[in-house]
């Protein structure tokens, strides 16, 4: 699972619209995959609407750190979500950034989800821009169906962008 001693670790989050202010959630996103080292690989899903998915190809770029773009075959539902499954499949970690809320009706929760479901290990985070803050999550669960949903979160940690 692990490539050459390298974690696999997949990228996902909001799109930069969903960032009151992007500046923040680009300065966030690099600092949360400062915390995984060099000593890996990363993927994300190449979203054409920007945010996370290429803040995360950018960040590999000038640290260079291997990375692996999933972009969808087909810019629509189908198509982000096979990008998605392919991507989570792909990884060893799976890294969620939601901007300054979690969004239960996106192509990020679906992929959480999806990881969750694969027995993928998961991080969650939520960076607040007005306060200049990152949450990490820890969800909590429940089986439905024979699958395992996330029932709400939990703070684990709080830490500022700066300082």
């Amino acid at each position: 699972m692990v490539n050459g001693n390298r974690i696999k670790i997949a990228v996902t989050g909001n799109r930069e619209s969903n960032f009151k202010n992007p500046e923040i959630g680009r300065e966030a996103t690099y600092k949360i995959l400062s915390n995984y080292g060099k000593n890996i690989i990363l993927a994300s899903g190449m979203s054409p609407k920007g945010g996370v998915d290429i803040w995360c190809k950018e960040y590999a770029k000038i640290n260079n750190i291997p990375f692996i773009g999933f972009p969808p075959r087909e810019c629509n539902t189908r198509g982000f979500r096979e990008r998605n499954i392919n991507m989570v499949t792909w990884c060893n970690k799976l890294i969620a950034i939601f901007g300054e809320y979690v969004r239960y009706k996106s192509g990020t929760f679906y992929t959480l989800r999806y990881a969750v479901n694969m027995h993928k290990h998961v991080s969650i985070y939520v960076v607040d821009t007005t306060k200049a803050e990152i949450i990490q999550l820890i969800p909590k669960f429940y089986l439905k169906k024979e699958k395992l949903r996330i029932k709400e979160f939990t703070i684990f940690k709080k830490w500022k962008i700066r300082g």
